[in-house]
């Protein structure tokens, strides 16, 4: 099964979230901090493939995650999420290593679609890798 870091400091949306990814067969893990995130991303075995993140977050906000996710772990595909979205923030991020950007609220054909393909170029990369 995938594993999937979701993290978003609102529990309502990160509850909603994981149980969707879960709906959808990912083995979804929600974390409410991006200091959580790193965390995790320390221990678990394996790492997460995929990560999906908020961008507003007290603290360590989501491009920071996303420089620190891409430095620490390449391989690892990021997905942005906000709802304050902006051609900048947008632009920016996808340009700082991120593999898409989805809008609150979230699209349930979008979201699907998003984590499949990340899933699928994720499996692809390790694939090259290992060839």
């Amino acid at each position: 099964m995938d594993k999937l870091l979701i993290v978003d400091d609102d529990e309502s949306i990160l509850e909603l979230l994981s149980e969707s990814a879960k709906f959808l067969g990912y083995d979804a893990v929600p974390v409410g901090s991006a200091t959580e995130a790193v965390g995790k991303m320390k221990s678990e075995a394996g790492g997460f493939p995929v990560i999906l993140t908020d961008m507003m977050m007290p603290g360590i906000n989501g491009l920071e995650l996303l420089r620190r996710i891409k430095k620490e772990y390449p391989d690892t595909l990021v997905i942005m999420l906000t709802a304050n979205v902006s051609k900048e923030m947008a632009t920016r991020s996808l340009n700082e290593g991120a593999f898409a950007f989805l809008i609150k609220p979230v699209n349930e054909d979008e979201f699907k679609s998003t984590l499949h393909n990340a899933f699928e170029k994720h499996h692809q990369l390790q694939e090259n890798k290992n060839s």
